[in-house]
């Protein structure tokens, strides 16, 4: 019990670090996309405009680029400590006999399997998953449409990061309760929402405010 509490604390802790890059990275910006000329430090943010880099202190700099790689470290984190939360948590062992099996799993048969469990998984759960299918979509649209009309701020801190986040852990507790496996969480929650956003790009250019992509 102790132990799934510290790794539930340390899946929040994760996903509140990355979220709060996030927040941080529409607000001001981030260094690691950044620059440094002549002592000068710029932070880089696409949601500024005109401009697009941004002067700050070297101390705002070095902290920005910290938390961006310990932001994307978060991500990893979390898909550990969720995977430690479910009900079956990975061991060496098994991993090392998941290896030894992966040949295998491309058979035609096996991957028919695959693909049938993957489409059963969906359909029990779409409607966990159908939020954060749409998370990534939801962010372009809420920034551009969002901003005219409630502000950068308001936009950058509450609209745009609380229900992305309430989207992932709707998703995420899926793979953590041992409803979905880990193949099925790669696909359905890392893969689909980007699949998603990808598909609609078209139809979001015809929506967006212009001078705003």
């Amino acid at each position: 019990m102790n132990k799934r509490r510290l790794w539930s604390a340390v899946y929040l802790l994760a996903w509140l670090n990355f979220m709060a890059f996030l927040v941080g990275t529409v607000l001001l910006g981030d260094a690691l996309n950044g620059y440094v000329d002549n002592g000068h430090y710029f932070l880089y943010s696409k949601f500024h405009r005109p401009h697009v880099y941004v002067e700050v202190s070297r101390a705002l700099y070095t902290y920005s680029w910290w938390h961006g790689l310990s932001a994307f470290a978060s991500i990893l984190i979390a898909a550990v400590s969720a995977a430690m939360l479910s009900d079956d948590p990975p061991t060496v062992a098994g991993l090392k006999a998941d290896l030894k099996e992966f040949p295998r799993a491309l058979s035609p048969m096996r991957l028919g399997i695959f693909a049938r469990a993957l489409w059963d998984a969906a359909g029990s759960h779409w409607r966990e998953l159908l939020p954060f299918w749409l998370a990534p979509t939801y962010f372009v649209l809420m920034w551009n449409l969002g901003t005219p009309l409630f502000g950068r701020v308001l936009t950058g801190t509450v609209l745009v990061p609380f229900p992305m986040f309430w989207a992932f852990i709707r998703a995420g507790r899926l793979f953590a309760r041992g409803d979905l496996s880990f193949a099925q969480t790669l696909v359905w929650v890392i893969l689909m929402p980007l699949l998603v956003l990808v598909l609609l790009v078209p139809l979001l250019k015809n929506v967006l405010i212009p001078g705003t992509d």
